[in-house]
């Protein structure tokens, strides 16, 4: 069996999504195939006859920065509306393209693109696992009640959601708290919230943890409740998600599958989850908390504001209730979060490497034909 040669050009590995996604890639397809990685320093980054496959990732427009070509050239993105004509046109400098979820190649499939496939991402089951010992979720009755919500602070993700609900859920009990990761080095993406009808958006203060306390204060939120985290190394994230009772993730639109939510379910822990976009690829009504009182939602595209795109936003008055029940029955969301980690066991990274390598084996075969 020829050994199967892959050049990468991905994200920098680094502590965000595509950086992740990149670094866990290329560690697994190096243990079954030659694995060269690319970047603007390497002598083929703009090598027009690379003597074995590309597989890229393609950013806005279904954009690739290396202009070097394969045998094979595979993308692999992310897309969170309606394609546009440059990234139609783009898409044909490819000959496949990998997408990170079933909603994604459905939005492809509109645009007329065939030659797709979903390519879900993977999780470290050696870092996201539950706790050894003793179950963390059986606390004392007697412990504040802890909830979660994480990924980075934009309209899209939907904390507008969680800071709207959470103020009538601390007037309901007063020994819940909300602990937040919420950091965003993307300054645009972060004014995406003033898009929110739900609540005042203002970030103020001389750090992150002022800023965010500000915004939760001025939506009359009880700020001596709410834990303002920054951004934490990959490796510490299984710690602060054992230590919480329940996580929250009402995105409006994930175009994969939400990286944060499947670590977060891995770890053992319960999950309200919105049932929309590539989070469906994942959730069922046994593993998670599902927020299934959806209405549509149109914004103008990030890339190309003459498109909108139309995304499902969940509702406060049913994330409130499903807070509410999590609060209430903390032995049935306790099996809901046993049986989220069961399910992550079937999404590791080694598994997405392995169904990239037979996708690119089937095509060299079929470029042989």
């Amino acid at each position: 069996m020829v050994l199967l040669r892959i050049y990468l050009s991905l994200a920098d590995p680094g502590n965000y999504g595509w950086g992740v996604c990149s670094k866990y890639l290329a560690e697994e397809l190096a243990k079954c195939c030659e694995v060269i990685s690319l970047s603007p320093e390497h002598m083929d980054w703009n090598n027009p006859n690379l003597p074995g496959v590309h597989l890229m990732a393609l950013a806005g427009h279904l954009q690739t920065r290396s202009a070097a070509r394969g045998i094979l050239n595979i993308g692999y993105t992310f897309f969170e509306g309606r394609l546009s004509d440059q990234a139609i046109r783009n898409a044909t400098y490819y000959d496949h393209i990998f997408v990170g979820s079933t909603w994604c190649q459905k939005l492809a499939l509109e645009a007329g693109l065939k030659h797709t496939s979903v390519l879900i991402q993977g999780i470290d089951l050696e870092l996201f696992h539950q706790k050894d010992g003793s179950d963390p979720s059986r606390k004392k009755s007697s412990s504040p009640f802890v909830v979660f919500s994480g990924s980075k602070i934009e309209y899209r993700k939907g904390q507008d959601l969680t800071i709207a609900a959470f103020k009538k859920i601390q007037e309901l009990h007063d020994d819940i708290h909300l602990v937040t990761m919420w950091d965003n080095y993307l300054k645009d993406s972060i004014q995406t919230m003033s898009c929110s009808p739900h609540i005042k958006f203002e970030l103020k203060g001389k750090d992150w943890e002022e800023k965010v306390l500000h915004l939760c204060k001025i939506n009359g939120l009880d700020t001596s409740r709410i834990f303002v985290l920054p951004l934490a190394a990959h490796t510490e994230c299984p710690i602060v998600y054992r230590e919480s009772d329940m996580g929250i993730f009402p995105s409006r639109c994930e175009s994969g599958t939400n990286l944060v939510l499947m670590e977060y379910m891995a770890c053992g822990k319960p999950a309200i989850v919105s049932a929309t976009g590539g989070h469906l690829d994942i959730i069922n009504d046994s593993n998670v908390i599902s927020l299934k009182e959806l209405k549509n939602v149109e914004i103008p595209d990030y890339y190309e504001k003459s498109l909108s795109v139309t995304w499902q936003e969940a509702s406060i008055d049913e994330l409130i209730e499903k807070i509410n029940y999590g609060y209430c029955q903390r032995e049935e969301i306790r099996e809901i979060g046993l049986l989220g980690a069961e399910t992550m066991k079937q999404h590791t990274w080694s598994k997405t490497a392995d169904r990239l390598v037979r996708k690119c084996e089937e095509l060299l075969d079929n470029n042989k034909q």
